[in-house]
């Protein structure tokens, strides 16, 4: 009667390890899909900023959106979308960008390079650091909350006036773009 219950007991040591392991990998590749569904709808709101879409940039932007100015107010998403297609954005570089996934909502961190032209001007460049807030409704991701600034402009940075090169043009009184990640340019760097 000793010998079954022995024979169960080293049976199921012996396979504990793959179904205590099976899960966390299922976790672990579930979490990386919807964090690469979260890159990718920014990416598609970035593709949206620069070519200037309005309907995709109502469709991808929360009908609750906050973008938090670096000058201290907050706008909605009407004033976001009117904003972007009036400005004179001509194309985005991403540095870094990283995804932190808590449920139905994520976070994404990343420094951007904006690139603007102006007519009769040379083409001008801002670099700023983001936070973007999106949301998981009915299985979409959307952007919900926006905070950017330009590295080393803190509030007292800001009031002084020190600002990374052409940082004025975005903020605080124009939303950043955020940058979607492109193909590795010569330098192994992402270009657009």
């Amino acid at each position: 009667m000793h010998f079954p219950i022995i024979i169960a007991i080293f049976v199921a040591a012996a396979l504990a390890p793959f179904t205590s392991s099976a899960q966390p990998m299922t976790l672990s590749s579930a979490q990386q899909v919807e964090e690469m569904r979260v890159l990718a709808t920014e990416d598609e709101y970035v593709e949206a900023e620069v070519s200037r879409n309005e309907g995709a940039l109502r469709r991808l932007v929360d009908d609750k959106f906050q973008y938090n100015t670096s000058g201290g107010t907050t706008t909605g998403k009407e004033e976001l979308i009117q904003r972007l297609l009036k400005m004179n954005m001509i194309g985005q570089t991403i540095t870094e960008r990283s995804v932190l996934l808590e449920g139905s909502a994520a976070l994404v961190f990343g420094t951007a390079e904006i690139r603007f032209a102006s007519p009769g001007k040379p083409d001008s460049t801002s670099t700023l650091r983001y936070t973007a807030t999106y949301v998981n409704r009915q299985g979409q991701w959307r952007m919900l909350a926006l905070h950017a600034r330009a590295p080393g402009s803190g509030a007292r940075g800001a009031r002084r006036g020190r600002r990374g090169r052409g940082a004025a043009r975005a903020a605080p009184d124009h939303p950043p773009a955020r940058a979607r990640r492109p193909a590795a340019g010569p330098r192994g760097r992402p270009e657009r």
